[in-house]
């Protein structure tokens, strides 16, 4: 492997495991821990980005700290994630669950978030923005840099069968609809090995089992559908007075 196939593997396995983990507690009911772990996802889907496009973001960024709003920015300008919208109050309720690993900085968090006029409290029904979110900021950069060893939804595959896999897709309405993205992923994987010297015959084993995961990966996706994805909650209310800000939920069709 190259250097950069390095580098790409290692990010994705990161990017992979923080999402997986971030679904695994939430869809468990451990949302705090799980809203952290949501941060660290975004803050690595952001990260790979800007060091795969060198010169884009200042180094201090990279390095330290870990200020989403600043990140997305910094990508922003140097016109990374391009067409990928966001509302602001949707970031700073990202950054201020990130800053609440222990209860002094919880107390702080509140208190802060509260006296700015924003909400913190988590409910199952801000997990669909977490999910479109970095779903998106993954698809963007598999589409910009034409790897398709780069996007997570490939990890997704390779665990489809196992409990990893089930958390992955359940009420996880971006996923479903991103299908089509899936199962392209699957014939370029296929390409890739046939098109090495003698990847018919070498890798017959392994090519066998992609195309088996064509009919998993979709027989998966719809045995979740009846869970349904959760009712969006309304952005607006990420925005409030209220030292816990409760999260009014509304009908959108997802």
């Amino acid at each position: 492997m190259t250097e950069l196939e390095i580098t790409t593997a290692q990010w994705l396995k990161l990017k992979y495991e923080y999402y997986l983990s971030a679904r695994t507690l939430w869809l468990n009911n451990q949302m705090q821990m799980g809203a952290l772990m949501f941060a660290y996802a975004v803050e690595a889907q952001i990260k790979h980005a800007l060091v795969t496009f060198p010169n884009s973001c200042q180094q201090r960024l990279l390095n330290s700290g870990h200020d989403i709003p600043e990140l997305f920015k910094e990508a922003r300008k140097a016109k990374i994630f391009k067409g990928i919208e966001v509302d602001s109050s949707f970031l700073n309720f990202i950054q201020d669950n990130f800053h609440r690993r222990y209860p002094r900085q919880t107390k702080e968090q509140m208190k802060k978030a509260n006296s700015e006029g924003r909400g913190l409290a988590l409910t199952p029904n801000v997990l669909p923005w977490y999910d479109r979110f970095i779903l998106n900021l993954d698809e963007w950069s598999y589409q910009n840099t034409s790897n398709f060893k780069s996007t997570i939804r490939l990890e997704a595959i390779k665990h489809i069968e196992s409990k990893g896999g089930h958390y992955f897709f359940e009420r996880n309405n971006t996923a479903y609809n991103s299908l089509p993205l899936i199962i392209n992923l699957l014939d370029k994987e296929v390409e890739h090995y046939l098109a090495k010297p003698n990847g018919a015959d070498q890798f017959n084993v392994h090519l066998k089992s992609l195309t088996n995961k064509k009919q998993i990966v979709i027989k998966t996706i719809d045995s979740l559908e009846s869970k349904l994805p959760y009712q969006e909650v309304d952005l607006s209310n990420f925005s409030h007075p209220g030292q816990f800000g409760v999260l009014h939920s509304i009908n959108i069709q997802l």
